[in-house]
Formats: structure tokens, sequence, C-alpha cells
């Protein structure tokens, strides 16, 4: 390869690195050009968790900015210390932080801030997995993300939350998965109850499910393992539903995972939800 002069040098300073090619750049899909490439000052806390060495940050790590406006490592569940919670930018090339043997701060003119990008090749710095497919926090990481300017390559419509995708209607109870997210489930059609069962296991962060009730019967959502969900004077219920006579039509609710339990929002216009504990 031939030798270049990106802004990726030790001591803040430019150097001499490798030529980075597009196909170098493998969580990259599309024509590189199309691709924003931003320049920044990467804090000298910033560490990779789990590189061989902490101080190597490998190359599709997420960062985002910390307090100080420098970027950092990110770290969705805020664990790890000197991380940011917001998700801005991914690391082009391996970086490392040292300046011989001391981590200092790094300038660096290798950094995407948006184009389409292979959520399976993607870095999360508590990670040993390359990509974040299926990770807990893939849903929070996508949304993220794609409210900025990345298109995943995978779903090239992320919704943002409280908005989705299409609608489908079920007459019959219907177990969600993860490929039902950002979609509005009706039970239009319907002539006797409907429920739908969340996901079984911990609600992961940001995964999103919406509700509208078009027929004039019942709509139950309910949890697998039972004390999941956190509404209106219950941290702990078993399910919402729509079951008041003559209150059917037009109820609307939304139920987000926050890591831990199903947030139920209420978005309805005087319909009742009726809250169950086993």
């Amino acid at each position: 390869m031939s030798g270049t002069s990106p802004f990726n040098a030790m001591a803040n300073i430019p150097g001499t690195s490798s030529e980075l090619f597009p196909e170098q750049v493998t969580y990259l899909q599309g024509r590189v050009e199309k691709s924003q490439i931003y320049q920044r000052i990467l804090s000298e806390n910033t560490r990779d968790a789990q590189s061989s060495t902490t101080t190597n940050l490998r190359m599709g790590l997420l960062l985002g900015l910390n307090s100080s406006n420098l970027l950092t490592h990110f770290d969705p569940s805020g664990a790890s210390s000197n991380s940011s919670l917001n998700c801005d930018m991914i690391l082009a090339t391996d970086l490392s932080m040292l300046n011989r043997t001391t981590a200092a701060k790094k300038f660096t003119g290798e950094l995407y801030g948006g184009g389409i990008i292979d959520p399976n090749k993607i870095v999360l710095a508590s990670s040993a997995t390359v990509g974040i497919v299926g990770n807990d926090y893939e849903f929070h990481i996508r949304k993220q993300l794609t409210a900025g300017d990345f298109v995943m390559e995978d779903r090239l419509v992320e919704c943002p939350l409280f908005s989705w995708r299409g609608e489908v209607a079920k007459t019959a109870d219907y177990t969600l998965t993860e490929a039902d997210r950002d979609t509005l489930m009706t039970n239009e059609g319907a002539v006797g109850s409907v429920t739908f069962h969340l996901p079984a296991g911990t609600p992961k962060k940001d995964l999103a499910y919406y509700f509208y009730v078009m027929a004039d019967q019942e709509v139950v959502v309910d949890t697998v393992a039972g004390d999941q969900i956190m509404t209106f004077n219950n941290a702990s219920a078993d399910s919402v539903s729509i079951t008041t006579a003559s209150e059917h039509i037009g109820g609307t609710f939304a139920l987000i995972g926050d890591g831990t339990q199903w947030k139920m929002f209420n978005m309805s216009n005087g319909n009742t939800i009726t809250v169950t504990d086993a």
C-alpha cells in the first residue's frame, strides 16, 4: 500500500500510516464517498474493554461525546467509567490511544458520522462479539445511530420511538417476536378477545410495540414471566388491556422495553386501561 498522512498519529499530530481503502472498512456498505466523514479529538480515557489491549481501539468501535465534548467509548449501560451514553460516530480504522507508553488525547480524521453500515460488523466496547445483532442493547443502538445519518444495511428504515413502519391486524392470540417491533398491531376483523404475548425474557432497551383497537372487542397484552410491566400506579403488572365495554374502539397504547421492564405509555383519548396482577 502507498503511504498517506491522515490525522491519526501519535501525540496529536499528523503522521504516516497505511492508506485506507474503502473495502478495508468492513462495516461500511455502498460507496465510501457517500458517507459522512468527520475529524474529532478522542479523550485520553477512551478504552475498548474487549480488545486484547484496551488502549487499542478496534475498527468499527462505537463512540460518543462526553461532557467535555470529546469522543469516548460508548457504553449504553453506563457501567464503564469515562464512557458516553450517546452514540454519535464510528471509528473507521484501528487506533492506539498510547503516546509511546502513556494514553493521550488523539486527533483523527477517520471517523464516520453517517452512511450505510452493516450492524453485524460494528463494535461495542463492552462486547467481545463483533456486531450488535442479538445484543441486549441492539435496538437502542439502532435507534441512536439512525437518529443521525446512519442507515442499517439489514433494515433501511429504522423507526424512531413512537413511530411505526406499518400496520398488522390479528384476529387471534399472537406471540410477538423481535421482527414485529415498530409495528402498529390492531385487532381489525376480530370477533372475540385478542391477546398479544410479549417476547419472553428481559425486555430489551427500546424494543417497542404499539397497539390500536379497531374492532369492538377486548385487547390484552401480557408477559410470559409476569411482573414486567410498569404502568399507572403499578410497577410490576402482568398485563394491560382494553376491556371496558363501550370503550374498546380507539384504545391506543405502547409498550417499550427499558432493559429491565416494559414501560406502558397510554396514548388513548379516554379509553380505560385495565391493569392485571396474577
